[in-house]
């Protein structure tokens, strides 16, 4: 976990406390919500990256979708065009 995801989860833990304590319990759901989702958004998993040469480590949780090879309309070089997928269900999917 990083460390500043603490800092925002404890501080909607405790306004879920006060909100529960002086207004009615059922709206402390909202600051729990925001305390869950910033445990969760500040997680710090263990990744694997390949040993493989030529290889495509993808950024944070996101996949490699495609990757094709294309040209430029102005210059006569190669280029590698790469596609990334970041739909919510790829980044809990293991391997």
């Amino acid at each position: 976990m990083v460390r500043d995801g603490y800092f925002y989860a404890l501080g909607f833990i405790a306004a879920t406390v006060l909100v529960g304590w002086f207004a009615q319990p059922a709206w402390a759901v909202v600051p729990l919500m925001l305390a869950l989702f910033f445990l969760w958004f500040f997680r710090d998993p263990e990744r694997v990256i390949p040993d493989a040469a030529g290889a495509v480590v993808s950024p944070g949780d996101v996949r490699p979708q495609r990757s094709r090879t294309s040209r430029t309309l102005f210059e006569w070089k190669a280029m590698a065009r790469l596609s990334f997928s970041s739909k919510l269900p790829d980044c809990w999917r293991e391997g």
